[in-house]
């Protein structure tokens, strides 16, 4: 059978499933905002066809290995950084590397499951807290993605640093800003992959919770 291969709107691609233990790793990812939250994203996308297990794996590791640029198409799918990307205090790899490739142009609803395209349009640093400014360039559901001004470091920032009273003791003195990626280019190249297997990963689970349904069991 012939591998079918992904495209950027979705247009005549089949999605395949992942063996068990996939699945169930993206329930992490899935669980965070309601599975049906998820699902609704994907509702213009055509149905997923079942094939085999070698036939997953050998799409999963398509993905996972093929060029950056190959992950990089279609219409509308990718959003480049403003002409103010040209004042930012990053190395000039980084600053190539995200005009040419942008970041995934995501929905909100679907930021709590996939990495979204959120640049600011200033040529200063819009962050400044815990002793570092940077870049806001990205979001991940309640969570700014910025670059270290100078390191390029990137970070996690949350928009709610409160913990709820149940969990306080987890987190005593708030959410911290969190290190992703030392590079710029390696979270991008990340953000890219990701934006196509979570794909992958959201049909399995629906597929594989059908049944369940079917027969009315959690």
């Amino acid at each position: 059978m012939r591998r079918p291969e992904l495209s950027a709107d979705g247009a005549g691609a089949e999605v395949q499933v992942f063996p068990v233990q996939a699945r169930d790793f993206a329930l992490t990812q899935a669980s965070a905002q309601g599975y049906g939250d998820c699902l609704a994203t994907f509702a213009g996308l055509p149905e997923v066809s079942f094939v085999d297990y070698q036939e997953a794996s050998t799409e999963v590791d398509r993905l996972l290995s093929a060029e950056h640029g190959s992950l990089v198409h279609g219409e509308g799918v990718s959003v480049r950084p403003p002409a103010a990307l040209g004042s930012w205090r990053i190395s000039e790899g980084d600053k190539e590397f995200l005009s040419v490739h942008g970041l995934p142009s995501v929905p909100h609803a679907d930021t709590l499951l996939r990495i979204g395209a959120l640049f600011q349009s200033s040529s200063g640093p819009e962050y400044a807290g815990q002793g570092w400014s940077g870049y806001v360039i990205g979001q991940y559901g309640d969570v700014k993605i910025v670059v270290h001004e100078t390191s390029g470091s990137v970070f996690a920032v949350p928009d709610v640093r409160e913990m709820a009273p149940a969990l306080a003791h987890v987190h005593p003195d708030g959410i911290q800003d969190e290190l992703i990626n030392c590079r710029v280019v390696t979270f991008v190249d990340f953000c890219w992959r990701w934006y196509w297997l979570a794909l992958i990963l959201v049909y399995q689970r629906d597929r594989a919770d059908r049944p369940k349904l079917l027969l009315g069991k959690p």
